[in-house]
């Protein structure tokens, strides 16, 4: 019976040496002191036996969790982009029917057909040009017949090119925050002129002003703007063709308006759009 009670440890953890140091150190660092210090100390003691580095396993952990942190971030900001997009797609889906609508309602763009070929005047066969000089040894002119005949003149731009380039041309223009309205189309040899009509409020030096950021949008070189139309309230946008028709000296002196002509110093220059 003595023996029993001699040999009963308390109970306590770490048993009777743990029981005196745990107390011990109690005592002298109270018991916050105490957890702490057998806290670092178990600590030092685990990472000598295992060679766990604390430092390492910090960076870790903290490492984890700024990437969850940024993953959530990122996941939150592209559901915001995705709605933001849902938001702008709705917008631009009703931006565009309704400009479809607008573009229905508007009435065709009127095209003026082109003049490809120069019909041959009767005149054309005899030279026309008199001589300056009152010398008869000078002899007469040569015929129309030296010159190379002109060649089958095909389209120069198709009447949905030109109906597609009026609609671009007042979107384009809608977009520099001037309104416009192309009236009529007239289609030449190089070119082929656009003719608009300003909104109210609209001056013809804000049109003037774009022409460079227009041809630009466009994909043209240059644009060039006829202010003033005789006889019209319209501006002219002249844009270049994409194939130039080629216009042979032949069918500009056979033609009626320069056989008629009763100047002596009458020149060939060209072809216009009329």
């Amino acid at each position: 019976m003595l023996a029993d009670k001699a040999l009963k440890l308390p109970l306590a953890p770490g048993g009777m040496f743990g029981h005196f140091i745990g107390s011990g150190i109690a005592r002298g660092l109270g018991l916050s002191g105490a957890y702490l210090l057998l806290s670092v100390t178990g600590a030092i003691g685990f990472s000598l036996f295992t060679g766990l580095s604390w430092l390492e396993l910090m960076e870790r952990i903290g490492g984890a969790l700024e990437d969850g942190v940024l993953k959530v971030w990122h996941a939150r900001q592209a559901r915001k982009d995705r709605e933001i997009g849902r938001e702008i797609a709705l917008k631009r889906e009703e931006s565009v029917s309704s400009q479809k609508k607008k573009d229905e309602d508007k009435p065709p763009v009127h095209i003026e057909p082109a003049v490809l070929d120069v019909p041959l005047s009767p005149k054309a066969q005899k030279p026309v040009q008199q001589s300056l000089f009152a010398d008869p040894l000078h002899g007469e002119l040569p015929g129309l017949s030296l010159l190379e005949a002109p060649k089958e003149q095909h389209e120069p731009v198709s009447a949905d090119t030109v109906e597609y380039t009026s609609r671009l041309i007042e979107r384009k223009l809608a977009d520099f925050g001037v309104e416009v309205k192309v009236i009529a189309a007239y289609p030449g040899p190089v070119i082929t002129r656009y003719e608009i009509e300003p909104a109210v409020g609209v001056k013809g030096a804000q049109i003037v002003n774009l022409m460079k950021d227009l041809a630009r949008a466009l994909s043209l070189v240059s644009i060039r703007v006829v202010e003033t139309i005789p006889g019209k309230t319209y501006m002219g946008l002249e844009l270049p063709n994409p194939k130039r028709q080629i216009v042979r000296l032949s069918e500009i002196i056979g033609s009626d308006s320069y056989q008629n002509m009763t100047s002596r110093l009458t020149m060939a220059l060209g072809k216009d759009i009329a």
